[in-house]
């Protein structure tokens, strides 16, 4: 496969810069510059300070009655050494334009700043006008260190020869080296199925060629970018898989494999019980939105009050990542509003975990919005086996066991702010001698993948609980006008993982690390 390149280095800013996008020669840390007399406010410096060739104080203005044997010098330095086969000549800006504008004048090079070698002469270069760029080339194929632009004539002043800036350009002449630094490491394992790929581009490498696949060998078909830039962001990944990838690195000389790298993404979460993220609703009122799918046996039921909006939420926190897609659903600031739905019985002995992302805009302090999980027949007005208040009382989040009208109610100590997005982790457990669900525990932005120990606050019910768990639903009470919460990203399952690490396939939305 033939890459065409026009790969060329630039002299400036007392630095050797790289011109163009697809730039592939390293960039040297300075260089050494020498010049002729000149104006002690405009030195030689000035021809690669890499200033706006319109900007008068960039200019070197070299005292005209050196001439002709005016020059000014630029050394790579760090061992550098090119092979230039054009240049540029920048006029200065104001001030006699046109006759301080070089006219006869010569590029030399060297390899040991004694013996020079001519590359270019150019004669008669007449009718410069303000800031005007002349670009001069020649053929060669040598590389050098030292380049010498030498004036033998300007345009008539008889003061000063002066111009703008310098630009050196030459082909890469060095093959790349391979590209290092991967990220993930090679070998790593637990890699977030969301991962963006960096390296550090191989020495004189002008583009990078990205490979990956989930096979060792690589083929030219698993080429997945072709770019100058050191990331490329893959889109989410497969669970539980060994990705393979390479950076292979190009310029005018050629190409240079580069190493194979792995990584191995996270395991795959367990299966929720159900889930919903709202992508895919039909904007406007949910009321009946909703088949047997993710886990649910009923369409939503709720007052027209509560809609689908085209909004979303999003959490970050430590290794918990979660994108809220594009849509959510909306509660207004009606004193009542309700959205309920039957999901497939939780069969379980162990715990049932929920979460969901929250966040409310009021400036109310007394709004209630309960969420929760509860047996068919068990707590009919809209009250749950198990659930989390939030917002009510004293602005915090509570845990709650619900039996009917009755609660027991215990602070999570978390002051709820407007217009913040909270991730709420609820566990419901059964206690007690009939092992019945009676306890609740709620966990507020949590930070890890892994279930931890500590940081729940819970709390229990001894009457009128559950034995099993086929509904989940909201309620809002006590809203003021101009209160509304929106909720988004609801999953149900029986490990913390499944709540917290959503596989994919659900919706438009996934969990990350």
């Amino acid at each position: 496969m033939k890459f065409n390149s026009c790969i060329k280095v630039f002299v400036g800013l007392i630095l050797v810069l790289v011109l163009h996008v697809n730039a592939g020669i390293t960039t040297p840390t300075g260089g050494i510059i020498t010049y002729s007399t000149s104006h002690v406010s405009y030195p030689g410096d000035n021809a690669y300070d890499g200033l706006p060739v319109n900007n008068y104080l960039g200019r070197w203005l070299a005292v005209a009655n050196k001439l002709p044997n005016v020059y000014v010098t630029y050394q790579f330095t760090n061992g550098l050494s090119y092979a230039v086969d054009s240049y540029k000549i920048w006029n200065q800006t104001k001030y006699e334009v046109v006759a301080r504008a070089p006219k006869n004048f010569s590029l030399l090079a060297s390899s040991n700043g004694t013996d020079w070698v001519t590359l270019d002469t150019r004669t008669n270069q007449t009718g410069w006008t303000d800031a005007e760029g002349r670009l001069y080339e020649f053929t060669n194929t040598v590389e050098y260190s030292y380049f010498k632009l030498l004036i033998a004539a300007n345009n008539g002043d008889p003061d000063y020869c002066g111009l703008s800036e310098i630009e050196l350009f030459a082909p890469s002449m060095t093959a790349p080296l391979p590209a290092t630094n991967p990220s993930p490491m090679d070998g790593a394992t637990g890699v977030r199925n969301k991962v963006l790929l960096q390296w550090t581009t191989g020495v004189y490498a002008s583009t990078n060629i990205v490979y990956l696949s989930t096979d060792s060998t690589i083929t030219e078909d698993e080429r997945v970018a072709y770019f100058s830039q050191e990331e490329f962001d893959p889109g989410y990944l497969d669970f539980s898989t060994t990705y393979h990838w390479r950076v292979d690195g190009i310029n005018d000389v050629g190409l240079t494999t580069g190493t194979v790298w792995q990584f191995t993404t996270d395991p795959t979460p367990p299966a929720l019980v159900a889930y919903e993220g709202f992508e895919g609703r039909t904007v406007g009122a949910i009321d009946g939105q909703g088949g047997a799918e993710d886990g649910w046996t009923t369409q939503w039921y709720s007052y027209p009050e509560v809609v689908v909006t085209n909004s979303s939420l999003s959490y970050l926190n430590e290794d918990v990542y979660i994108d809220g897609g594009t849509q959510s659903v909306f509660f207004s600031t009606l004193d009542r509003d309700e959205l309920l739905r039957r999901m497939f019985n939780v069969q379980t002995n162990g715990p049932v975990y929920f979460s969901l992302l929250i966040q409310r805009d009021s400036i109310s302090t007394s709004n209630l919005f309960s969420v929760g999980v509860k047996e068919n027949g068990v707590g009919e007005d809209y009250t749950y086996s198990s659930g989390i208040n939030f917002g009510y009382p004293a602005d915090e989040i509570n845990a709650e066991s619900y039996a009917y009208q009755g609660a027991v109610r215990v602070s999570a100590g978390v002051a709820i702010e407007n217009n913040k997005t909270y991730f709420l982790v609820a566990k419901v457990t059964r206690e007690g001698a009939n092992l019945q669900f009676y306890k609740s525990s709620v966990l507020v932005n949590p930070s890890t993948l892994t279930e931890p120990a500590t940081g729940w606050t819970s709390a229990v019910k001894d009457d009128n609980v559950a034995n099993l768990l086929n509904r989940f639903g909201f309620r809002s009470r006590f809203m003021q006008t101009g209160d509304h919460y929106i909720v988004d990203e609801i999953r149900i399952g029986t490990t913390y993982e499944g709540v917290v690490i959503c596989s994919p396939g659900r919706g438009s939305v996934f969990l990350i690390k």
